[in-house]
C-alpha cells in the first residue's frame, strides 16, 4: 500500500470517520419500537446492522420508513420512539415522512420526544427540532453520508438492542491501527483488495460482485452498494467517466441465478466472497432416502454443503479467467462486523484515490435532487 496515499486519505476534510466518536449518551428503550425515518447512507449502515445482528424480536420492532410511498399498514403507536437522521436536514423522502407523521393522531401522545440526527448548522430539521424541543444528536460535518457507520447512526441501534456498540467502534479502530502499522491480517485483506481492484480496473474488470454465503450477512448487499457506487462512479479531473459497478449477490442462490453470466459472458466482472469461519461444525446430518442422487450427503452437514460450494464455485471462476478474493469473518458478531466494514470504508476510499476521483462526494446525486424539485415546483 502506498502509504502517501494512505496519509492523504487521512488528512481529507471528510474523513472523519477514520477519528474517533464520541459516544451519544442518549438510551434507547429496547422494549419500544424504533421508527427510523431516513433514507440512504442515513438508513443503510443502521438498516444493515439491525437485519444482520437482530433477533427477530428487535427485526419486527424496526421500523424504517425510506420511500415516500404511503404504507397503509404502517400506524404509529404512541410508545414508539421515533428518529429522523438526515445529514443536510433538507432530504425530502425524511420531509415527506415527517409531515405525515406530525399530522397522525397519536403524535401529540408520544410518550417519548423524537430524536433528530443531524449536522448542528441551522440546517432546516435542527431548526424545527430545537423549536419543538425534540432530542438533537449532534452529527460531525467531516463524515460523509455512505461513510456514516462509525458515527450514531450506526452506533445507536446497537445500543438499542441491547448490543456491544463500544466492541464495534474499537474494532473499526483497531483496522485504523493495522493501516497505520502497514501489519495485521485486515491490513492485508485492504492492501490486497484494493490492489486487486485498481489493477484489474486497468484490465478491463469494471464489476465487482459481494457474494455472502450466510443468510444473515446478505443484509450488508445494500450499505455495500451504496458504498461502492456513490464513492466510485465518477468523472476524472480531465472529464473521462470512471467507475465500478457494484453488484449483490447471495450465495449459493445466485450460483443458479448469476454464475452463468460471470463464466460465459464478456470478462469484466470480478467476485468476492464472503463468509463465516464458525459455521456450526456439528449441524444435522443431510440424512438421505434409498433413492436419493446423493446417497452421500448423508455423511456431510448442510454446512459442509455450503464450504464445498464456496470453494468449488470460486475454483470455477478462476478456471474462467474470473479474478475473486474470499474474505472470512470468524462469527457473526459486532467487533467482526465492525472490522469487516472499517475495512470495506478504506479499500473503497484507497480505490477512488487510485482512479483519481473524489471518493466522498456525488455530484451526479445532487443534479439527481435538483431535478425532483423543479418537477414538483411544476406540478
Amino acid at each position: 500500500m502506498d502509504k502517501l496515499c494512505w496519509e492523504r486519505l487521512k488528512t481529507d476534510t471528510l474523513a472523519g470517520w477514520l477519528r474517533s466518536e464520541t459516544l451519544v449518551p442518549i438510551d434507547l428503550d429496547p422494549k419500544r419500537r424504533l421508527i427510523w425515518c431516513a433514507i440512504g447512507g442515513s438508513l443503510l449502515p443502521a438498516d444493515a446492522l439491525v437485519r444482520m445482528l437482530g433477533s427477530n424480536y428487535y427485526i419486527d420492532s424496526w421500523i424504517p420508513l425510506a420511500s415516500p410511498e404511503s404504507l397503509e399498514e404502517f400506524d404509529l403507536h404512541i410508545e414508539d420512539q421515533v428518529v429522523f437522521v438526515s445529514k443536510s436536514g433538507a432530504t425530502i423522502e425524511l420531509w415527506s415522512w415527517l409531515g405525515r407523521l406530525l399530522h397522525n393522531k397519536s403524535w401529540n401522545f408520544l410518550e417519548k420526544k423524537p430524536i433528530v440526527i443531524t449536522e448542528t448548522n441551522g440546517n432546516p430539521l435542527h431548526i424545527l427540532a430545537m423549536e419543538e424541543n425534540w432530542q438533537v444528536v449532534p452529527l460531525s460535518s467531516n463524515i460523509g453520508g455512505r461513510y456514516s457507520l462509525f458515527s450514531p447512526i450506526g452506533s445507536m441501534p446497537l445500543r438499542w438492542m441491547g448490543l456491544d456498540e463500544i466492541g464495534f467502534l474499537n474494532a473499526g479502530k483497531k483496522v485504523i491501527e493495522e493501516v497505520d502499522q502497514q501489519n495485521g491480517a485486515w491490513f492485508h485483506n485492504i492492501d490486497t483488495l484494493s490492489a486487486l481492484w485498481l489493477s484489474q480496473y486497468r484490465d478491463g474488470i469494471s464489476d465487482w460482485v459481494l457474494m455472502p454465503y450466510n443468510r444473515r450477512l446478505r443484509f450488508i448487499g445494500g450499505w455495500w452498494t451504496q458504498l461502492v457506487s456513490e464513492s466510485l462512479g465518477k468523472k476524472s479531473p480531465g472529464g473521462i467517466p470512471r467507475g465500478i459497478t457494484a453488484i449483490r449477490a447471495v450465495g449459493p442462490q445466485d450460483q443458479h441465478a448469476q454464475l452463468q453470466r460471470w463464466l460465459d459472458g464478456p470478462k469484466n466482472v470480478g467476485v468476492i466472497f464472503l463468509s463465516l469461519s464458525d459455521e456450526k461444525k456439528n449441524g444435522l446430518l443431510c440424512l438421505q432416502p434409498e433413492n436419493s442422487p446423493y446417497p452421500f450427503l448423508s455423511t456431510h452437514t448442510g454446512d459442509d454443503i455450503l464450504r464445498a460450494q464456496i470453494e468449488g464455485t470460486q475454483s470455477s471462476l478462476q478456471e474462467a479467467g474470473v479474478p475473486t478474493y474470499h474474505l472470512e469473518i470468524e462469527a457473526l458478531n459486532e467487533a467482526q462486523l465492525g472490522a469487516l466494514m472499517m475495512a470495506w470504508q478504506i479499500i473503497v476510499a484507497l480505490v477512488g484515490l487510485g482512479l483519481e476521483i473524489n471518493p466522498f462526494d456525488q455530484p451526479a446525486i445532487e443534479a439527481g435532487k435538483r431535478k425532483t424539485l423543479d418537477k414538483l415546483r411544476l406540478s
